[in-house]
């Protein structure tokens, strides 16, 4: 871990960014922690693997799989290709195995309480963090929140932000620890500070009413029930029935053996054949039959709720879209990649 953190991540406004900088800024947000508790949780369910504790589930031949699966992920399908992965990250082969078992582990639900810290020496800290923010792909995903709060204060540089808040920012920061570069922690503070605030000002009401209003039609809430059959005659009987002779979606459930589904969803979470569908529909129509994964699905919509500020998921989720256009916009623009992802 220690060699890598001098390399060099990305740029943004004549400084560059290396691997230290994203740890420090991941810490003072509080995030570096749990890639740290999974790292000794990792250490803790080789441990009792080793004493046969789901041995099972990490044979040769698992284990194989799993990295070839990882590889695929990665695009790393030839052994130089994966080589030089390795080499890129500072990671051994065994390591990087040791890791692929580990997260065998995991998907079959176990669980462990992490080591203390003191149960492993430095070296050992450091390569089980390593493999851990590495193949995790956390450092990967902490490197992108340090560019985005890198590529708004370039944004915001000579912006003025609200005193009052960018002050509460600040203050919620933790001090500098010990051994860090003060410097370089009160930049990296300063920048997420100024991030929050311009979030903030990005978020703003008047901004989310005008974004949820611009949406009416994708976060429309859908309530509905649903039928599957397995071919299109049987959903058109079904249908007709419904609508014609008036029979209830029980009593056509129960004479086609099918399970009657309910649901409450955006518009925007159906698929386009289904979408496309419902977006004019009102309470009480029948809708399909639509074919859908080799069977085909009958809808009778129940209610239809268009999206308001009142709502708090579609509050979160005007706020995450606006979010999500602002920064990646910003670090599109400003953010030059070194580290070879």
């Amino acid at each position: 871990m220690h060699a890598l953190l001098a390399e060099p991540v990305f740029r943004a406004g004549g400084m560059t960014y290396s691997w230290e900088d994203v740890v420090t800024a991941a810490e003072l947000r509080g995030e570096w922690s749990e890639v740290m508790q999974r790292a000794l949780e990792g250490r803790a369910l080789l441990a009792r693997a080793e004493k046969g504790e789901g041995s099972g589930f990490i044979s040769s031949s698992a284990v194989e799989e799993r990295g070839n699966a990882f590889r695929y992920e990665r695009d790393l399908e030839a052994a130089e290709e994966m080589e030089a992965w390795l080499d890129r990250w500072g990671l051994s082969a065994s390591t990087w195995a040791d890791w692929l078992r580990v997260d065998l582990l995991r998907s079959h639900g176990l669980a462990s309480s992490p080591l203390a810290g003191g149960d492993l020496d430095e070296d050992e800290f450091a390569e089980a963090l390593l493999v851990e923010g590495v193949c995790s792909r956390d450092l990967e995903r902490l490197a992108n929140r340090l560019a985005e709060r890198a590529a708004i204060h370039e944004a915001r540089r000579d912006k003025p932000l609200s005193p009052a808040a960018l002050g509460a920012h600040r203050a919620a920061i933790p001090p500098c620890p010990p051994g860090q570069d003060a410097e370089r922690y009160a930049n990296l503070a300063e920048q997420q500070a100024r991030f929050l605030c311009a979030v903030e000002e990005a978020c703003s009401p008047a901004a989310i009413e005008s974004h949820i209003a611009a949406r009416r039609f994708d976060w429309m809430r859908v309530s509905f029930r649903a039928l599957s059959f397995r071919d299109a005659d049987q959903g058109r009987e079904a249908a007709l029935s419904i609508a014609e002779d008036g029979q209830t979606l029980e009593d056509v459930a129960a004479s086609a053996r099918s399970v009657l589904e309910e649901g409450t969803v955006f518009l925007d979470e159906f698929e386009e054949s289904v979408r496309v569908r419902l977006l004019g529909a009102r309470p009480g129509d029948v809708i399909g039959p639509i074919p859908m994964e080799g069977r085909v699905r009958l809808y009778v919509v129940l209610e239809r709720v268009p999206p308001t500020t009142s709502d708090p998921e579609v509050v979160r989720r005007a706020a995450s879209s606006l979010l999500e256009t602002y920064v990646t916009r910003e670090v599109a623009s400003r953010i030059e990649w070194v580290w070879p992802f």
